[in-house]
């Protein structure tokens, strides 16, 4: 079996000290799949996606990206290996949109490919017209693709995000999980995202993982 770009196990997921309700997880998201967490609202999608980014511990369990312990990962390592794109939106101040999806070159340091990487992220999710405003000017809708834009720019293998067409009208819904699948199936990363989004999930992505109360375990469909 080859090494996955995430694998977790035993994964028992909490706030503080409190565990939620959930059956400890285990999953692995392969090269050139595109897989959909779904749940119903406070199930733990959001936790999850920040617990597999390492943005917060697990309460038990392990996560391993590329074959290696996150826990054991410098932050540098791990940026290097995921990418997460959360439904809220960042503070930025006075940050234009480039330098907001430059932020995604920052684990490579030198080794970026700078101005070229940035634009190519721009418009490969249709956000080159944004790219001289100020990202806090932008709509919900508009940061949303920014955001990913970032994630791009990083260029890792994994790619996690939380509710990512949530302020999307239908049509730039329908794109951008065109471009999530075809990241999946054409440059084989490995994606997981969260959506209630039934239609989508459906026609686009490549299979599902449903968290639910212990009655059940975490039931891949």
């Amino acid at each position: 079996m080859t090494v996955a770009p995430l694998e977790y196990t035993g994964l028992v997921l909490g706030h503080g000290r409190r565990p939620l309700d959930l059956a400890p997880l285990e999953g692995r998201v392969e090269q050139g799949e595109c897989v959909a967490l779904w749940g119903r609202n406070g199930s733990g999608k959001s936790t999850l996606l920040r617990t597999l980014a390492g943005l917060q511990r697990p309460l038990a369990g392990e996560v391993r990206l590329g074959g290696r312990l996150l826990a054991a990962l410098s932050p540098e390592e791990a940026a290097r290996r995921v990418g997460i794109v959360l439904t809220h939106r960042p503070e930025t101040g006075m940050l234009g949109v480039r330098d907001v999806v430059a932020l995604g070159l920052m684990p490579w340091g030198a080794e970026a490919g700078g101005a070229e990487r940035v634009e190519e992220a721009l418009g490969r999710t249709g956000c080159s017209h944004l790219a001289d405003r100020r990202f806090a000017t932008l709509s919900d809708g508009e940061a949303a693709r920014v955001m990913v834009a970032r994630a791009l720019a990083q260029r890792v293998p994994l790619l996690l995000l939380d509710e990512p067409t949530a302020f999307l009208d239908h049509e730039a819904r329908r794109a951008l999980m065109l471009l999530l699948r075809r990241l999946a199936l054409d440059e084989r990363k490995a994606i997981l995202l969260s959506s209630h989004d039934g239609e989508l999930v459906e026609t686009f992505c490549t299979r599902r993982v449903v968290l639910a109360p212990p009655a059940g375990r975490d039931v891949e469909e």
